[in-house]
């Protein structure tokens, strides 16, 4: 396992043993309270590493699980607002990817293949509006929207006979708009795990897991 996943294991594992040996019967809170959530997950969001270059022939590679961190303020029994943040990181190569090199009256001067390595990283963060279908039960089934942003920065590193190694980097930001359903389930007075998706753009979009601490407002 990844250095980088240990460490969030720890964490992950320290809030779920605390909030079990706090209370052995749980429920979401009916009113106000703080919702803090910790996760992983998976999607690469809209043009971001781990999609773009999963679906261009040639190219193979990985995406790193999204890491995922919320905060919701539950202010009714029904609605809280918060913020998600997400990242994730990416590495492809493109193997014999074609390339042309035309003037300006389009008259091909060369052409051939090139190998492209490309490396990548993918934040997203956003406000949520959250809509909770039910309060004060185990089971918390909850929706809402998504505004935010995005930063993807990406380098390539492009070899070939003819052409040499040259490198190239980017970086494009994009807004974020979209929704998202889940649910969780309180196993004490303070800890949840959870399963969420959602289509915005974020790194985690297909889908994420992971714990929910609870507690009262700051």
């Amino acid at each position: 396992m990844h250095i980088f996943y240990k460490k969030l294991l720890s964490p992950l594992l320290a809030l779920l043993f605390i909030g079990l040996s706090s209370s052995s019967f749980g429920q979401a809170s009916a009113d106000g309270a703080d919702l803090l959530g910790l996760g992983v997950g998976y999607g690469g969001g809209l043009g971001a590493p781990g999609i773009s270059y999963n679906l261009l022939k040639g190219y193979t590679g990985t995406a790193a699980p999204s890491i995922t961190a919320s905060y919701e303020g539950k202010f009714s029994r029904h609605f809280g607002l918060g913020v998600s943040l997400d990242y994730t990181s990416a590495m492809y190569t493109g193997n014999n990817i074609p390339y042309i090199v035309a003037d300006p009256n389009n008259t091909i001067v060369s052409s051939g293949t090139v190998t492209d390595k490309v490396s990548g990283t993918y934040f997203g963060v956003g406000a949520r509006l959250v809509y909770h279908l039910s309060a004060g039960n185990k089971f918390d089934p909850y929706a809402g929207l998504l505004l935010g942003a995005t930063l993807t920065s990406e380098s390539h590193t492009i070899s070939s006979d003819s052409t040499g190694t040259f490198v190239t980097h980017d970086t494009f930001a994009g807004i974020l708009l979209g929704g998202f359903i889940g649910v969780r389930y309180f196993l004490s007075d303070q800890v949840a795990i959870y399963i969420e998706g959602d289509y915005s753009g974020m790194p985690s979009y297909l889908g994420n897991i992971g714990i929910t601490y609870q507690i009262s407002h700051f």
